[in-house]
């Protein structure tokens, strides 16, 4: 049954399912199973397989994958098959979350990310996620970990903690549209050899911006510029760490982000052309 259902990633994992079980078909399935019924196995997982990849969507952008999430699913849920005990009344399902969560959390710490937390630290981050999806965060990024300390009891300094160490990374191999076989990487321009004109107009697209910077609301050339790490900033912020520092939230700050660099790409459309 592995084998058949990871034999070819052209063939969807949802084509592998079965309809769902009624609850008296299950027990008696997994009695089959438990009796060395391999055909009675590979319904109950197949049957599941579904419910399986909809709680999977719960961990999507962690580190892996969709499509690898959805197979380490996968591999929770057969796992599950195979330790479930019919006569303690609970469908397959509800065992299959505990196996699941542990498969992907232990796929995501064996990845090749520079930066790993313990299985523990990860259900932690997991936690903190799911109740965030719970709860209105248009508030300032303490408030938003004073909420959270609340909802799941954990000390207020362990959520920030993991605040900081979770902040998104952007990878130089994504690409810079979907429709488009640029990446990040190959769009970053080579400084090391420029012609005296492009130096030049280099030159003078800085001063551009910085003139155009003045002419902008403060709040707007503030946003900017801590954005970017531009004037007295000397590092980008986050548009978390400016709504924190402005005392409004990551929407509002995102929403002047967004007008403001409209009105520069008008005020610079002739010269960036």
């Amino acid at each position: 049954m592995n084998n058949q259902i990871f034999e070819c990633k052209s063939i969807s994992l949802y084509d592998a399912s079965l309809s769902p079980l009624s609850k008296k078909d299950e027990t008696n399935l997994a009695k089959q199973a438990a009796a060395g019924n391999k055909k009675a196995r590979e319904i109950l997982i197949r049957a599941n397989i579904r419910y399986a990849l909809s709680y999977a969507k719960t961990f999507y952008g962690y580190g892996l994958s969709n499509d690898e999430v959805d197979v380490e699913a996968v591999i929770g849920l057969i796992k599950a098959v195979d330790h479930y005990d019919f006569s303690k009344g609970t469908k397959v399902i509800t065992l299959a979350k505990m196996y699941i969560m542990n498969e992907i959390v232990s796929a995501r710490n064996k990845s090749g990310f520079i930066q790993r937390q313990s299985d523990e630290r990860l259900r932690m981050i997991l936690k903190l996620n799911k109740a965030m999806k719970k709860m209105n965060t248009d508030c300032s990024q303490s408030e938003l970990i004073e909420k959270l300390s609340v909802k799941t009891g954990f000390d207020r300094k362990v959520v920030s903690d993991i605040f900081e160490e979770t902040q998104p990374c952007i990878s130089l191999d994504e690409k810079t549209s979907n429709d488009s076989h640029e990446t990040r990487l190959s769009a970053i321009p080579d400084t090391t050899d420029y012609t005296p004109e492009e130096t030049a107009v280099y030159h003078i697209q800085k001063q551009a911006l910085y003139e155009n910077l003045e002419k902008l609301e403060p709040i707007e050339k503030q946003i900017i510029c801590m954005l970017y790490g531009l004037k007295q900033y000397k590092k980008p912020y986050s548009l978390s760490e400016i709504g924190e520092e402005l005392g409004k939230s990551k929407q509002y700050i995102h929403y002047i982000k967004q007008r403001t660099l409209d009105k520069l790409r008008t005020n610079m459309g002739a010269i960036a052309a």
